[in-house]
């Protein structure tokens, strides 16, 4: 049985498709995580594949997701690092 925790939904990216929330893991450090809604308020979303005290990005989370974008796609690193031996 899978078990919830509501979070802000202004914490919850890509909430119709892929939903993701970014974990604040230390000072600067953030994890990434897919999850799953189950259930909805007026202001919440209950996710599953969170911990239930997760501390969930709320401020920010957008810049967190252009750089995941940046450093995740495969032709942004092709550039500055060919050595022709």
């Amino acid at each position: 049985a899978a078990y919830g925790v509501w979070v802000p939904r202004n914490a919850v990216l890509g909430q119709m498709f892929s939903p993701v929330v970014y974990i604040k893991r230390g000072a600067k450090q953030f994890l990434r995580q897919p999850v799953n809604v189950l259930s909805e308020s007026a202001d919440e979303l209950m996710v599953s594949g969170i911990p239930p005290n997760a501390t969930v990005v709320i401020e920010g989370k957008m810049i967190l997701e252009g750089l995941y974008r940046m450093t995740a796609n495969p032709m942004a690193q092709a550039g500055g690092h060919h050595h022709d031996d």
